[in-house]
């Protein structure tokens, strides 16, 4: 439900969904305790990476063309591109760290966003577009650390971020907003 783009009916089908269903598999501590007010059948797995896709994907030297051209080091973010970015903290942060490359991998679903990523008067911001998730690997192990740049919300509260367990599987550090589940 904390997604924009999705139909207002959408938290009604999800109370429905959680009350009639036998079991309710959550990601993430917040969603548990909230299913579990309408399904006492909830319970928390976190989330999970294909660890070998991830440690062994990538590994062939070869940087992806578009990645090659962006001056290292590279902090990469990898993921939907959208009102929970917290690109206000991103366009200072890059400001300061001028000799920094702050790639963006992922599909924008916020447009407003796009003029921000694509020409918006950071000229440190790279982003590379939507990728095939076996290419991911190589994107990961080719910069040297993983973001997590979120703004604080009970939307991002809710979530466990997957992209951190595949930046960890591929051996980056992650830096990351303090979000609950982080």
């Amino acid at each position: 439900t904390g997604f924009t783009h999705h139909p207002r009916t959408i938290s009604a089908l999800e109370d429905y969904v959680i009350r009639t269903s036998d079991k309710v598999i959550c990601t993430s501590n917040n969603l548990v305790v909230r299913a579990k007010k309408l399904n006492p059948e909830s319970y928390f797995i976190e989330n999970g990476v294909d660890f070998d896709t991830f440690d062994k994907g990538g590994n062939d030297g070869v940087v992806p063309e578009d990645l090659a051209a962006v001056p290292a080091p590279r902090v990469l973010y990898v993921g939907a591109i959208s009102h929970w970015l917290d690109l206000e903290i991103l366009k200072k942060v890059a400001t300061k760290l001028q000799d920094v490359s702050f790639v963006f991998v992922g599909p924008i679903l916020d447009q407003s966003i796009k003029k921000e990523l694509q020409g918006g008067g950071i000229r440190n911001f790279y982003y590379l577009g939507q990728k095939n998730f076996t290419q991911l690997p190589s994107y990961i192990k080719n910069c040297n650390v993983g973001i997590i740049p979120f703004k604080r919300s009970d939307f991002t509260n809710e979530i466990s971020p997957l992209k951190m367990f595949e930046y960890l599987a591929c051996g980056r550090p992650v830096i990351s907003a303090g979000i609950n589940q982080v």
